[in-house]
C-alpha cells in the first residue's frame, strides 16, 4: 500500500503581490510606462518626509519581483529605470 503524502500547507510564494510595498509599486506602474527607483519608493512610502536606505532596499527588492531594469536615468544619483514585467513570461 502506497503512503499518502501530506499536502503542502503553504503556496510556493505566499507573499507575492500581497505586501504593502508590492501593491504600491503595482499602482505606480498604472500611468507611466517606466519609473525610477526613487519614484517607486516615494509611492510606497507617501507619508515619510525622509526615506532611509532600507526603504530603497525594500522597494528595489519588490521592483525586482514585478519589473525588469531597463537602464539608468540621467541626473543626480542616476537611479535605475524599471519597466513592468510581461505576464506572458
Amino acid at each position: 500500500m502506497a503512503r499518502l503524502r501530506k499536502p503542502l500547507q503553504r503556496l510556493p510564494q505566499p507573499g507575492l503581490n500581497r505586501g504593502k510595498v508590492q501593491r504600491a509599486i503595482r499602482r505606480a506602474f498604472l500611468l507611466p510606462n517606466e519609473i525610477s527607483t526613487g519614484d517607486a519608493t516615494r509611492m510606497a512610502y507617501p507619508r515619510y518626509k525622509w526615506l532611509s536606505p532600507s526603504c530603497y532596499a525594500v522597494a528595489r527588492r519588490a521592483l525586482s519581483r514585478v519589473a525588469v531594469p531597463i537602464g539608468r536615468a540621467p541626473g543626480h544619483g542616476r537611479p535605475l529605470l524599471w519597466r513592468l514585467r510581461d505576464t506572458s513570461e
